[in-house]
């Protein structure tokens, strides 16, 4: 994973990761319980992504995409956006755009999703929105484990979409709201 590594550098765990958690993903791409296994849940370019417990989030993906999704959010940017992940059809990734409310499939190869989609300068810049974020990096200052950078107000409810009206919210209640936007 040579392009994602220069992408999005070294990764920094925020929380170690349990036998019993590996043992009950155990049908999610071996290469990302292998990275789960070595640096635990981490954090990669100073929070732009975070690799996350898929449990913590199973109530924000159920209520996003009902009781019979079956995503799993195993990782999310600094905006709120969900990287998700099914094992169902040979498995598939899927981007949940924060910012769009909208979900983008793509294919279920890991190396294929991680090493090339995302590592893509037009992905960081357009979908990680890289230039928003080194400038509320700097202006806000990091996030926590479980922090985010939300549009305030959220286009869907009248705001900009612009880098100014960041602010920084908790995660799960946020997303919770735009859950509800979606219904």
């Amino acid at each position: 994973m040579k392009r994602f590594s220069k992408a999005y550098g070294k990764p920094v765990k925020y929380e170690s990761v349990s036998p019993s958690l590996l043992d009950r993903h155990s049908d999610l791409p071996t290469e990302l319980l292998n990275l789960w296994n070595e640096h635990g849940f981490a954090v990669y370019r100073r929070g732009l992504l975070w690799f996350t417990n898929p449990d913590e989030f199973e109530g924000i993906v159920k209520s996003i995409y009902g009781e019979d999704s079956t995503y799993r959010c195993i990782a999310r940017s600094a905006f709120g956006d969900l990287i998700l992940y099914s094992s169902e059809d040979e498995g598939r990734f899927a981007f949940f755009a924060a910012l769009t409310l909208r979900t983008t499939a793509f294919s279920g190869h890991y190396e294929i999703f991680f090493d090339y989609t995302m590592s893509r300068k037009e992905w960081l810049r357009d979908v990680m929105l890289i230039r928003d974020y080194k400038r509320v990096l700097k202006k806000l200052g990091p996030l926590e484990s479980d922090q985010i950078y939300a549009f305030e107000p959220h286009p869907a409810l009248g705001g900009s979409g612009e880098g100014d009206t960041l602010e920084k919210r908790r995660i799960f209640e946020y997303l919770h709201l735009l859950s509800q936007l979606m219904e």
